[in-house]
């Protein structure tokens, strides 16, 4: 990667879009849609990807902690159903906060969008992860009273 004049990141290419897909002039609110949905699979994907692992840390641990009981389910069905519809609540509440951001300070820069997305995915795998940490955790501290 270039840098700029001031040491900064260069992140121009060569259509003038930059790294994060983005002109230099704002977008249009259908536009600047358009950029959320496009990458929308790629973030259903990633959370996935992090509640597979979730849930396969989850069930080892229990497994090997003896935590269930006959006849108790491992998790609420509902759940695992609540949190990939929150999840994508959540990720156009993205879109529609860089619209308003645009409304309300005219002089956002269009990076706003990509801050945004890292942020709510960075949220999102800490959301989902947690719980897999948590259950390591326990685990871990099962393991030491043997």
């Amino acid at each position: 990667m270039t840098r700029t004049a001031r040491g900064t990141p260069d992140c121009s290419c060569a259509d003038g879009s930059g790294s994060s897909g983005r002109t230099a002039k704002p977008l249009s609110p259908w536009r600047t849609i358009l950029w959320w949905e496009v990458r929308r699979p790629i973030y259903n994907a990633l959370l996935a990807l992090f509640g597979l692992v979730t849930l396969f840390v989850f069930f080892t641990a229990i497994t090997q902690i003896g935590e269930l009981r006959p006849g108790e389910d491992a998790e609420e069905p509902l759940a695992l159903l609540a949190v990939p519809v929150l999840a994508n609540v959540a990720y156009t509440l993205g879109w529609i906060a860089e619209l308003i951001v645009r409304v309300v300070r005219r002089s956002a820069t269009p990076r706003i969008g990509p801050l945004l997305l890292r942020v709510g995915l960075g949220f999102s795998a800490v959301v989902v992860l947690a719980p897999a940490v948590v259950w390591s955790v326990t685990l871990a501290a099962h393991m030491m009273r043997r």
